[in-house]
C-alpha cells in the first residue's frame, strides 16, 4: 500500500491548473484522534477528512466528539513547501459552525485555521486556532493527534 504522504503527494502537481486526463482523481483520506483545546483545557475525539479535489488545493472537514468540544469545520488549504523529509505539511483556513450543542445560538460560526504535518505512516499532528465566539472574546488554540485509517 502506498504511504499517506505518497497518496497526498499525488495532487501536488506543479503548474497543473485543472483536471486533465493525466491528473489523478480526488483522494479523500480519513483521520481520527484526539483534539485538545489548550486555551480552555478541554479535550475530545475528532473525526476529519483531507480531500484533494484539484492540484495544489486541499480541503478538510471534520467534527468534534461533542462531549467537551463541539462544531464542524470546513476549510480550504495548500501544501507547505519545506516540510521535513517523508512528511507532507498542509495549511488550512475556513470556518467552524454547528455550535448549538455548545450552547451557542443557531447560525453562530467563527474562523478556523489549522496547520498539519502528516508522516508516511499516516500519523499526523496539527495545531488549530478558533476565532472569537460570543462569551469568548479571544481566539482559542489547540492540538490534534491523528491517525489515518487508510495508512497501514
Amino acid at each position: 500500500m502506498k504511504s499517506i504522504v505518497a497518496a497526498i503527494g499525488l495532487f501536488i502537481i506543479a503548474a497543473a491548473p485543472a483536471f486533465t486526463q493525466n491528473t489523478p482523481p480526488p483522494v479523500k483520506i480519513p483521520f481520527s484522534g484526539i483534539a485538545m483545546n489548550v486555551s480552555l483545557g478541554l479535550y475530545d475525539t475528532i473525526e476529519m477528512w483531507v480531500t484533494t479535489p484539484k492540484a495544489e488545493i486541499v480541503k478538510t472537514e471534520g467534527t468534534f466528539g461533542g462531549k467537551s468540544l463541539v462544531g464542524t469545520f470546513r476549510a480550504i488549504g495548500r501544501a507547505i513547501d519545506g516540510c521535513a523529509e517523508r512528511m507532507k505539511c498542509l495549511q488550512f483556513q475556513g470556518t467552524l459552525s454547528d455550535l448549538e450543542a455548545g450552547g451557542f445560538q443557531p447560525g453562530i460560526y467563527t474562523t478556523w485555521s489549522m496547520t498539519m504535518a502528516i508522516d508516511a505512516d499516516g500519523d499526523a499532528t496539527a495545531t488549530f486556532t478558533v476565532g472569537p465566539l460570543p462569551g469568548f472574546d479571544f481566539s482559542q488554540s489547540g492540538i490534534l493527534q491523528l491517525k489515518s485509517s487508510t495508512a497501514r
